[in-house]
This record gives structure tokens, sequence and C-alpha cells, in this order.
């Protein structure tokens, strides 16, 4: 809408009509979109003609999106009114981009392995439409050791890369500029089956992890933890105190990078993990498994500690 438009506080109305092609025999029933705009522009949609309002198009308040709101387009109308106080865009775009080639959809912090059996697939990265935080935090690791190239679709989430061997791929993408639908990448150049660890990590205040470094007393104000170990270290004995009945995930796991923003909470890993219910007062004991292992994949072992909650009154 431009400025003339804003300043004689006249509404603009959108009519999306029947696409024949997209919605007919229910292909495309649920066709999730978002919606971004600026505070400055208000906003209203209905996806049906209502007997008991007075107008086609609509200035009532249940009908008004809020900023970052996700909108289905799933029906054969689309209305939209809008006004503004500044020149201002509306922005309607797919929460997933759509490819021709095999796509793998991630969730966020979650891990996920490909099984790669074609020349070209897509993982695409997911991020929520108000995000907690400004960074998304990604890895790749090839299972194998295949050479393995990778491409993002959209410039400037990172440079076209070669994955070489047991080489880690770490990425820290910014979600306050790309948003989910820009968020694919391609891999491609592969010579054989490869298995492909890829970690999506986008932390909330309940998921930020605290690196205990030392083995003295410490007083944590956050609801995950991890203490990276020696290899020579044969048993770990954790001391907790005062969890007030809290649900518990902890594991000893093996890791490819001691960079806690690319780690996962411990429930993620799914295996071997433990899960439990504390009272107030809880010793651990854990053996090392991987007590004098080498791994040239994953070379760090840490224990990691998730308490299921976003409360952080622990």
């Amino acid at each position: 809408m431009t400025l003339e438009e804003c300043n004689s506080n006249e509404w603009k109305h959108i009519l999306g009509t029947y696409n024949k092609e997209m919605y007919e025999n229910g292909v495309n029933k649920g066709v999730k979109f978002w919606v971004t705009n600026d505070r400055e522009m208000k906003i209203y949609y209905k996806n049906e003609i209502s007997i008991d309002e007075q107008s086609l198009f609509l200035s009532l308040l249940k009908n008004k999106k809020s900023n970052l709101t996700s909108i289905v387009l799933s029906n054969h109308i689309d209305l939209f009114s809008i006004t503004c106080t500044k020149a201002e865009s509306l922005l309607l775009k797919p929460i997933v981009k759509t490819f021709s080639e095999k796509k793998h959809i991630m969730g966020w912090n979650n891990k996920s392995i490909f099984i790669l059996i074609s020349n070209v697939e897509i993982p695409q990265l997911t991020s929520p439409m108000k995000s907690p935080a400004k960074y998304l935090y990604l890895s790749i690791l090839s299972l194998q050791g295949n050479n393995i190239r990778i491409t993002p679709d959209t410039k400037g989430i990172f440079d076209e890369t070669e994955i070489k061997g047991n080489k880690l791929f770490t990425q820290k993408i910014d979600i306050q500029k790309h948003k989910s639908d820009e968020l694919a990448f391609i891999f491609a150049n592969i010579s054989s089956l490869v298995d492909i660890e890829v970690i999506e990590v986008i932390h909330y205040n309940f998921s930020e992890y605290v690196n205990i470094k030392s083995n003295q007393k410490q007083e944590l104000t956050k609801n995950i933890f991890v203490k990276f170990i020696d290899k020579s270290v044969i048993k770990l004995i954790i001391d907790l105190n005062g969890l007030n009945n809290a649900s518990v995930t902890y594991g000893l796991f093996k890791l490819a990078t001691n960079d806690i923003n690319y780690i996962l909470l411990a429930f993620k890993y799914k295996t071997d993990v433990i899960r439990k219910n504390f009272e107030v007062n809880k010793v651990i004991e854990i053996d090392n498994k991987y007590y004098g292992e080498d791994d040239i994949y994953k070379n760090y072992q840490a224990f990691i500690f998730s308490i299921h909650s976003s409360k952080m009154n622990f």
C-alpha cells in the first residue's frame, strides 16, 4: 500500500479466488502460509462469507491477524482487508518451499539421520514464526566419511561447501533475517549410499546449557547442564540437590563437537538415555561405557542432564 493510500485511511480489499488446479480433489487442503507485516499495517482475514456481516469484506476484531501469524489457505475463497498508517507491504509465503527432488523436513531442536540414495536430496530446516532466539545452529556429519557437497537454496545462509571425510560442518544462521521457507539446502555429488546426521538447534531460555568445567560444587539457575569428560574417566558421580519432584533425562553421550550451542536436550538423543522422576536430592552414578575409546567421528564424551520443564524455578 502506498503512502497516499495509508494517509487517506482507505481500506484495500483483496479477494483470493478459487484455484481449481491447486485445490481440486483435495490435494492441497492444508496449504499453510505465514504472513509477516509491520505493526503499522492492520490485516483482517477470513475464508468464508458470513450472513451476519454487513460487508463481503471485513473489519471485525475476531478477523484481525497479528504480526507473524499462520494462515491456512485451504478454501475456495480468501478475503483480506488491509489498512495502514505508513507505506507497507503484505507478504504471503509458504512455511516450506516445494521441490521436485526428494525432501527431508527437519523439526527444530531435533536430530535426523538421512540415508541418501539419490544424487540430489533436499533437507528443509524449519523455524518458528516468532522465534525465541536470533540464531539457528546447524551441524552436519557424514557417518561414513564420504565427501558431500552442500549448497544453500537461499544465498546468504552459508557458502557452498564440500564436507570432507569426518569433518563436522557447523553453521550459525540468523533466523530473524531468513524465515522457514528460505532454510532449505541441497545435498549433491553423492557417490554412494551415505548416512548423514543433521542436527538443528534453536535455543529457548529453558534449553540453554550450562557447561560445567570443574568438579566443584556449582549452583545452577538453568534447567540443563553438560559436563565434558576425558576418555580416561571410568565413572561419574553427580550429587544433585533441590530438584523438587522434577522429571529429568540424562545420559553419557559421544558428540562431534564440544560447542554447547549445537547440543540437543538429552531426551532428543533417543538412545543411551535414562528417564527418571527425582525427589529433592539424588546421587547419580554412571559408568563410562566409552572408557578409553577413540572415535574419529564423535571424539567428545559428555554427560548431559535435562529437566523436562520450561519453568526456571529449580
